[in-house]
């Protein structure tokens, strides 16, 4: 349904481009013949071979009204208009970007190349393109058109604050979609396996509920030493966001056989920042951290920044830990590293690389995994493979390799997730 209304809502300049109701193809085959430098007569007749469905004859005519007038941005909207109209995205993508270093101040083809960029998945570059579109609206329905797209662009990018913000001032009845979408609630089951090939295993259960301004989320998770129960772990955790950032806090709880660590509790907060520059996203972060376990306290701050495109992504964070242990002299603090970097390598597709520096005993990562052991890695590489097998489905397998006092430990886990 989203994608016949993007289409009959980026089909609207053309439609608009001032001419009367058409006469018969014949004749209007017969007038091109008689005066073929008529570019308004040949532009009437290209667009009504592209209605019937003659693309490939209205893309003919269409180009030779670009070599009699290389500045006509009819045509040019045209031939974007008939490259879609067949699915070949990436062709519109290429003229788009041509026509818009000679006609830079064309709103339509702004919005061409944002629907050409939307339908291949590149969301970030849709967004940036729409937003060109809107500043350089001079009527009514471009500025529609620019908003409706900058309203889907954002919902999917999954910042559904901004998406609620566009839509509210909208009436329009082709917004039920995203209204639907908007004010679903969205609730996502995860499923974790993760074993160190030795004797330590685990199993995880996590659910979250997501609405337009706040994600509320419980897990549980269980490791089985040697065949027998060594700690289970429950934690809650809401997010608040708006347009601009997201708030979150998290508390968990542990309990084991080990009684110098358990029962024990963490808690966290963090706030991150939601930034567009060009095609990118830009996700600058403050966290902190606080520990309490049988013999010792934590305290944590972090700070980090994540850089997105369609296609890749960056992120460092810099932990500075404290931990105040029971016997008396025995604090200490410590700093931690990690780096991550990640490509989509197909559509569905994301392979990502970390990299951890620092010992890691009572640390708790950017990804919310506590480490709460005394012998910890001093540092540590790792790989994952993020796939989506459905709208619904995403699979992620990762493989870790730490090195404590120089010897390495492989761990992996596969994780499960269903949305619904």
């Amino acid at each position: 349904m989203k994608q016949i209304l993007f289409t009959l809502i980026l089909l609207l300049p053309t439609l608009c481009f001032g001419q009367n109701a058409s006469p018969h193809l014949h004749d209007l085959r017969m007038r091109v013949a008689q005066n073929p430098a008529d570019t308004t007569v040949r532009l009437e007749y290209a667009y009504q071979l592209a209605i019937a469905n003659e693309l490939d004859q209205a893309m003919q005519n269409y180009e030779t009204i670009l070599l009699q007038d290389p500045d006509n941005v009819s045509a040019a909207e045209g031939i974007l208009w008939v490259l879609q109209s067949r699915g070949s995205y990436e062709q519109s993508i290429a003229r788009a970007q041509s026509f818009l270093l000679k006609q830079a101040q064309s709103s339509a083809i702004a919005a061409y190349l944002a629907y050409g960029y939307s339908k291949t998945d590149r969301h970030l570059a849709s967004l940036n393109s729409y937003k060109k579109a809107d500043e350089l609206a001079e009527t009514p329905v471009q500025t529609d058109i620019a908003q409706n797209g900058l309203l889907w662009a954002y919902i999917y990018l999954h910042n559904y604050p901004a998406a609620q913000r566009l839509l509210k001032p909208r009436q329009h009845s082709e917004d039920s979609a995203a209204r639907q979408i908007l004010e679903a609630r969205h609730v996502t089951m995860n499923l974790d396996f993760h074993s160190d090939y030795k004797d330590l295993n685990g199993i995880g259960l996590s659910a979250s509920l997501t609405t337009t301004h706040a994600t509320l989320s419980a897990k549980a998770e269980e490791l089985i030493l040697s065949g027998k129960r060594f700690r289970e772990q429950y934690g809650l955790s809401l997010s608040l966001a708006n347009s601009f950032a997201k708030a979150g806090a998290s508390h968990s709880i542990l309990r084991g056989i080990d009684k110098r660590i358990y029962p024990a509790s963490t808690s966290a907060a963090s706030i991150s920042g939601i930034l567009y520059w060009r095609n990118l996203e830009i996700n600058p972060m403050l966290a902190a951290a606080w520990g309490k376990f049988q013999r010792l306290d934590t305290q944590q701050a972090d700070i980090g920044l994540k850089i997105l495109s369609d296609k890749w992504l960056i992120a460092y964070w810099l932990s500075n830990m404290y931990v105040d242990q029971e016997i008396v002299g025995s604090d200490s603090s410590k700093t931690l590293h990690s780096l991550q970097a990640g490509y989509k390598v197909f559509t569905n597709t994301r392979l990502q690389a970390y990299l951890f520096l620092g010992n890691q005993a009572w640390w708790l990562s950017p990804y919310q995994v506590i480490y709460d052991e005394y012998d910890a890695n001093d540092k540590a590489i790792a790989l994952s493979l993020c796939q989506k097998m459905s709208d619904r489905i995403y699979a992620m397998v990762y493989h870790q390799i730490g090195f404590f006092e120089n010897e390495a430990q492989h761990s992996s886990s596969l994780n499960l997730s269903y949305s619904f």
